[in-house]
C-alpha cells in the first residue's frame, strides 16, 4: 500500500506552519484509505540511472499528470517515508529496513529521506552527491535534541483547508509496469546478497580507548584489518573519509588506514599463539594509533603525500 503525498510545511505568507498543523496534515495522511500499490514507482529509483531515466522521460512524455507528480517530489525539501511495520529489536531487521529496505516506500533520488515505523524506529539515508555525512549528522542530531527538548504535540487537527496534504497520482502503463517488475526483483536479488551480522562489544568503548591514549578510530580500522586478513590472508589498500570542513567548500578526503604497521599486527593477530605476544601487540597497536592521528590530520589539511613512479602508486607511510 505504497501512496505519495505532498504535504505543504508552509502557508502563504512563506511561515512554517504551527506543529499542531503539521502533526493533523500527517494524520491526514495515515488515515486514508488507500489500495494496495502493485506497481510501486519508488522501485526505479533503485535502478541504474539510464534505465530509470529512460522510464522517467517516457512517463512525463505519455502524462502531463506525471510530470506534475514528478516535480511535487523533486522541488519538495525532503521524503518522509511512514513504514508500515514494526521492527521490535531485532537489529538486523532494523539495519536493512534503514539501510534497503525492499524499496517500495522510498525515493532514493532524493537528497534525503525520514524513515519512520510503525513502532517509532526512525532513521535517515541520503542520496550522496549533493553532500556528506557529517552535515546529515549534524542534522539529525539537531532533531533528535529538538525532539527531547519538545516532545509532545496534543492538538492534532489541521485548521486550514489550503495547505492539506495532497495524493500524487501516476499514469503508469504496460512498459512502465514491467519495468517496475523488473526493479522488484533485481534490488530484492541484489539486498539478499548483502550479509548482515550485528556484534556489539561491551567490554570497552571509545571512553576506554581514550583513557588508554589509542584512538577509537583506529581501533575501529584495525579491527577491519585484522578481520579482512584472517579471512583472506593479506592485507588490502582501504578508504576512510575524513571531512575537509576547514576549507571553504571542502567535502572529504581519503584517509589510507593500511600501512606497514597495521599489516604487522594484522598478520600477528592471524598466528593461533597470538596471545604470547600481547607485549608487542600493545606497542604495535599504540604506533597504529599514532600512525593513524598523523594520517587523519594530513588528509583534513590536504597534506597526504602520495608518489608515483611508472611501476605503480603508493602512498609514503
Amino acid at each position: 500500500m505504497v501512496t505519495f503525498f505532498s504535504c505543504p510545511v508552509l502557508d502563504s505568507h512563506g511561515d512554517i506552519l504551527p506543529i499542531n498543523e503539521l502533526m493533523g496534515n500527517l494524520e491526514i495522511i495515515l488515515n486514508t484509505e488507500v489500495e494496495p500499490n502493485q506497481y510501486p514507482i519508488g522501485i526505479m529509483t533503485t535502478e541504474e540511472r539510464n534505465k530509470w531515466a529512460a522510464i522517467r522521460e517516457h512517463m512525463i512524455l505519455k502524462n502531463e499528470q506525471n510530470s506534475k507528480s514528478f516535480d511535487e517530489i523533486d522541488t519538495s525539501l525532503f521524503v518522509v517515508c511512514l513504514d508500515d511495520v514494526e521492527l521490535g529489536d531485532d537489529h538486523v531487521g532494523v539495519t536493512r529496513n534503514f539501510l534497503h529496505s525492499d524499496g517500495t516506500n522510498r525515493w532514493f533520488d532524493k537528497s534525503f529521506q525520514l524513515i519512520v515505523s510503525k513502532d517509532a524506529w526512525a532513521g535517515v539515508t541520503f542520496e550522496h552527491s549533493w553532500g556528506d555525512g557529517v552535515a546529515i549528522l549534524r542534522f539529525f542530531n539537531d532533531i533528535h535534541r529538538d525532539s527531547k527538548e519538545h516532545q509532545w504535540c496534543n492538538s492534532l487537527q489541521s485548521k486550514r483547508q489550503s495547505v492539506q496534504p495532497f495524493k500524487l497520482v501516476f499514469d503508469i502503463d504496460d512498459i512502465v509496469k514491467q519495468a517496475i517488475k523488473e526493479g522488484k526483483d533485481r534490488y530484492k536479488a541484489h539486498t539478499e546478497k548483502l550479509v548482515i551480522h550485528p556484534f556489539i562489544l561491551e567490554k570497552y568503548g571509545k571512553t576506554e580507548c581514550k583513557n588508554w591514549k589509542i584512538s577509537p578510530d583506529s581501533i575501529m580500522q584495525l579491527g577491519f584489518q585484522i578481520a579482512f586478513h584472517r579471512m583472506y590472508k593479506y592485507t588490502p589498500a582501504s578508504y576512510e573519509s575524513c571531512s575537509t570542513a576547514a576549507f571553504k567548500h571542502g567535502r572529504t578526503e581519503t584517509i589510507r588506514p593500511a600501512t606497514s604497521l597495521t599489516k604487522a599486527v594484522s598478520e600477528i593477530m592471524s598466528m593461533k599463539d597470538w596471545s604470547s605476544r600481547k607485549g608487542e601487540l600493545k606497542t604495535l597497536i599504540r604506533k597504529c594509533s599514532e600512525k593513524h592521528n598523523q594520517l587523519t590530520k594530513e588528509a583534513a589539511m590536504g597534506e597526504e603525500k602520495l608518489k608515483i613512479n611508472f611501476n605503480h602508486t603508493e602512498f609514503v607511510q
